[in-house]
């Protein structure tokens, strides 16, 4: 995810909190309601997308890797870029970040066994 896809996963939260806030006068009206269900359904999913720490796996150029929790690509590149720009033996590739899978942390573990 990037900072701009979260941006707008938040406004549509924003958004949709804001309607329920509208629509709560005229709950009482079962099909008011059925649409405040969903919308809270879909307030939850997103909450859930928003707040949720994903691990990042990138390479260093010259040969290497790790891998930073943050929630957008852009957030762990900084993070990484912050651990590591001292250390000029390890330069991180900012066009290898992409979200770790089991099989892709497990590949990258199986290098040192």
């Amino acid at each position: 995810m990037t900072n701009a896809e979260r941006q707008k996963l938040m406004e549509r939260t924003q958004l949709l909190n804001a309607r329920m806030a509208e629509l709560e006068q005229y709950s009482s009206n079962p099909v008011v309601a059925d649409i405040m269900n969903e919308y809270t359904q879909e307030i939850n999913k997103l909450d859930s997308l928003i707040g949720t720490k994903r691990e990042y796996m990138y390479n260093f150029i010259g040969g290497g890797w790790n891998s930073e929790w943050a929630y957008t690509q852009e957030e762990a590149i900084e993070q990484a870029q912050a651990r590591w720009g001292e250390d000029k033996r390890l330069q991180v590739d900012i066009k290898s970040f992409s979200v770790a899978t089991d099989a892709a942390l497990k590949t990258a573990l199986s290098l040192f066994y």
